[in-house]
């Protein structure tokens, strides 16, 4: 059976930097990742083909919704039928669910049909950051059912915070999910192996909506003629944005802008890349503000 590692974690904590950070040392062999944005552009996955890496990506909703399940087991039944490269070369399949995912429904959906004989669910990571988690860990019922489904909660951007912002955050983490084992870590670097020897212990669930009550998307696809005005209307705006990402354009140079926890970083790519559009994660009751933001401030909207 191939071995399945299940990656959670709410939106900017880290999970993409933990697993590239994992993929260049190669240690687990050939894997397979499968990458879901909830966004309509798949920016995740641009990142780990960057890195030469085997991507499958879904974007568009959560993986585990019911509108987007056929197409992740559709998914999971290809690669089993050697779709990307000969079954016998694959040493394991990463998922990195959406950051808004509830992943409590894994088991059973992995449970059903011919999956349950080829894949094995090995382990469940979850990453949290403890900003996010300790001002949404009540407010969003997604972040509880993340850390509720892990076996290993890492707790990630340590060295941003005060030891006991740390701590208020392990405990957060243990009054959801009392004796997880949790792992302080920086830049998501770990030597955590991504699939253990037991299988996780099954937590039932449902597959989700997919109308999301708490969470909106937004896609901005054209160049950014302001990036001042943006990063000062991310800033402005950091409560009611979620999460920012995506490769653009800007005075004909294109960039990765980054934007989680109030906090914007743009970083110039080093090599020839086409932009994706930069995706919005906002709070549904504030899609409209945001949108009149984006049409109104210089910074344009698709």
């Amino acid at each position: 059976m191939i071995p399945v590692c299940l990656v959670t974690g709410f939106l900017g904590s880290g999970k993409t930097t933990f697993l590239r950070n994992r993929a260049l040392s190669g240690r687990e062999g050939k894997l397979i990742y499968i990458v879901n944005d909830f966004a309509d552009i798949a920016v995740d996955a641009k990142l780990y083909k960057a890195d030469g890496r085997d991507v499958i990506s879904l974007a568009g909703g959560s993986i585990f919704c019911t509108c987007m399940v056929s197409d992740f087991r559709s998914q999971l039944g290809a690669i089993l039928e050697g779709s990307i490269c000969p079954v016998d070369e694959i040493d394991g399949i990463v998922i990195e669910a959406s950051g808004v995912a509830d992943p409590r429904v894994i088991h059973r959906m992995l449970a059903e049909g011919s999956l349950k004989r080829q894949l094995a669910l090995k382990r469940i990571i979850t990453v949290v950051e403890p900003d996010s988690l300790i001002k949404l860990g009540d407010r969003l019922p997604n972040i509880k059912a993340q850390v509720d489904t892990a076996d290993v909660v890492l707790i990630n951007k340590c060295d941003l915070y005060t030891e006991q912002r740390v701590a208020e955050a392990e405990n957060v983490v243990e009054k959801m999910h009392p004796g997880v084992e949790m792992d302080r870590v920086e830049y998501g670097k770990t030597n955590l192996p991504l699939f253990a020897n037991a299988s996780v212990s099954p937590v039932e669930g449902e597959y989700s909506l997919c109308d999301d009550p708490h969470f909106a998307t937004l896609v901005h696809e054209e160049d950014v003629s302001n990036m001042k005005i943006l990063m000062q209307g991310l800033s402005n705006l950091a409560s009611c944005i979620y999460r920012a990402k995506g490769f653009v354009r800007h005075k004909g140079t294109v960039g990765f802008l980054d934007f989680a926890s109030g906090v914007v970083n743009w970083t110039v790519c080093e090599t020839s890349t086409e932009p994706t559009g930069l995706a919005f994660i906002v709070r549904k009751d504030s899609h409209d503000m945001v949108d009149s933001w984006l049409a109104n401030q210089g910074v344009g909207r698709a």
